[in-house]
């Protein structure tokens, strides 16, 4: 990568294995080579060659013209400035950096923290490499290259991490931010090329409480590089504390109130909400209870006339025994009627004799055969229906045209469960549920 070596960027090699650098200049000819110089400078500080000719021209590697040549290199453990300039024209000025050496650790020289203030140009910045700066943020260092070992701080009270580095030429650094939670492990690039011999590191990459580490390593992927080649600083970023936060008693007055306001405004209008569906409901109730009245007074008087007049027709033919069975079905009838004149619900099984009571009398009338069917999954004495069935039947029967009704007629009354129902089916009449 390019590295900032003085005032200038150059590119850098890295030669882990020692091997010599040979170094030539394709641009420099036969016809320009005497407005050239050179030199080479030890750990961007010693110049061990200083500005010279470049008095070498040579052809090889399959080249169609001859090339500057200015020298092999080898340097282990250190690095190397190949500089080549113009001396006609200073802004001509090229060079590369070789580095030999064999650790290429970060070494931190001063870490900065800044806090906030009301007023941002002042700003406050102390050292945390040394406890008598640092607020008490960390109080133990690692002794081989004197990092915080336990630095910590409250949320939002950091707003940004200065780091400066020893000179690094031909090394490029990326900066990581590990977050570790018990469920996850988060990692943010901070940096990818650090070539300066500094890094800010801002509130955003540590914004949220918990433990977090900051990786400085040689620029490649997180772990690529051997533990020893990169710096890890652990910290910890603790929740905002709430001790000595005083509220005022006019703003909890104020929340209180708006609180206790809003939960009355809910709270009244579910209260009305219900109250206008039990309006409702007692409304149905009262109005189905008038319609099924309106067909109980249909029933009363026509069968009541007719069921004496069959009684009084069998007692004239002195048919006695006859007439005796079906007086005590039509006592038992009329009090059943009665008993649940100002009655809404009544059992099934109630419901089901009170019909087969008045079927029977009706059969004096018209000679007919029925039968009635009732669901065998139907618990008739727990079910309690509307007393339906035997005002439906009574008008069916008069609705009928009476000379279809002979010996040979059939009706049936069904009662059937279905899903969420109870369905009443008289032939020839509706169905109810």
């Amino acid at each position: 990568p390019p590295i900032k070596s003085m005032s200038k960027l150059f590119t850098g090699y890295i030669i882990s294995d020692g091997s010599e650098a040979l170094v030539i200049a394709a641009g420099i000819n036969k016809d320009n080579y005497k407005d050239f110089e050179y030199r080479v400078v030890e750990n961007d500080s010693n110049e061990v060659i200083p500005w010279s000719k470049i008095s070498r021209l040579e052809q090889n590697y399959g080249a169609k013209t001859p090339y500057g040549f200015i020298g092999k290199f080898k340097a282990v453990g250190k690095q190397l400035l190949v500089e080549v300039k113009n001396i006609r024209n200073y802004s001509v000025r090229e060079g590369v950096i070789f580095d030999w050496r064999k650790s290429y650790k970060p070494q931190i020289t001063q870490m900065l923290i800044s806090t906030p203030q009301d007023n941002p140009k002042r700003r406050n910045f102390f050292n945390i490499l040394t406890t008598k700066d640092n607020r008490g943020l960390a109080t133990k260092f690692d002794p081989l290259n004197n990092l915080p070992l336990d630095l910590a701080f409250y949320k939002d009270s950091v707003d940004n991490i200065h780091i400066d580095f020893k000179e690094h030429t031909s090394v490029a650094y990326n900066a990581f931010i590990i977050k570790s939670t018990t469920l996850s492990r988060d990692t943010t690039l901070v940096s990818s090329i650090v070539t300066e011999n500094s890094l800010d590191i801002r509130k955003g990459n540590y914004y949220y409480p918990g433990k977090y580490e900051l990786v400085i390593q040689r620029v490649g992927r997180l772990g690529q590089w051997p533990d020893d080649q990169a710096i890890r600083i652990l910290f910890e970023v603790y929740s905002p504390p709430y001790y000595g936060r005083k509220i005022p008693l006019v703003t909890i007055f104020n929340y209180g109130f708006l609180t206790l306001t809003f939960c009355s405004l809910v709270g009244f209008g579910y209260y009305q909400r219900g109250k206008q569906k039990l309006k409702e409901a007692a409304r149905d109730q009262q109005l189905a209870t008038l319609k099924l009245k309106s067909i109980r007074s249909q029933l009363n008087p026509h069968f009541m006339f007719n069921a004496l007049t069959s009684i009084q027709n069998l007692i004239n033919k002195n048919n006695i025994s006859d007439a005796n069975f079906y007086l005590s079905k039509f006592a038992g009838l009329t009090r059943q009627v009665l008993d649940s004149n100002n009655e809404n619900f009544l059992s099934l099984e109630d419901e089901i004799k009170m019909l087969t009571d008045y079927l029977q009398m009706e059969q004096l009338r018209f000679d007919f055969q029925y039968q009635i069917n009732i669901d065998s999954g139907l618990n008739q004495a727990n079910i309690e229906v509307p007393a339906m069935l035997l005002p439906c039947s009574s008008i069916h029967i008069r609705n009928v045209n009476t000379t279809s009704l002979t010996a040979t007629s059939y009706r049936q009354v069904a009662c059937q469960l279905v899903p969420y129902f109870l369905s009443y089916l008289v032939p020839g009449a509706h169905s109810w549920r």
